[in-house]
């Protein structure tokens, strides 16, 4: 029993933290090691369509909040 606490007494952080670091190293690993197969590079495509209708958008979102500021203006009178 006496030798099992004087072990513990002497090393048991030291293990802890050489355990946590190969850890790191071996995700590290894992991570290198798949890099490029699980996370894929996808390329946005936005269409002429799409792009008119966020412009349309655009424009009805800044007449809403000319709207809202202009209601404001009427109620902090």
């Amino acid at each position: 029993m006496d030798v099992d606490l004087e072990i513990k007494q002497k090393g048991g952080n030291m293990n802890r933290y050489t355990n946590f670091i190969l850890t790191v190293i071996a995700v590290a690993m894992i991570g290198i090691l798949f890099k490029g197969q699980i996370i894929k590079a996808v390329k946005a495509d936005m269409a002429p369509v799409n792009y008119e209708i966020l412009v349309r958008m655009e424009d009805k979102v800044d007449y809403i909040i000319g709207a809202v500021e202009s209601i404001r203006a009427e109620v902090l009178k």
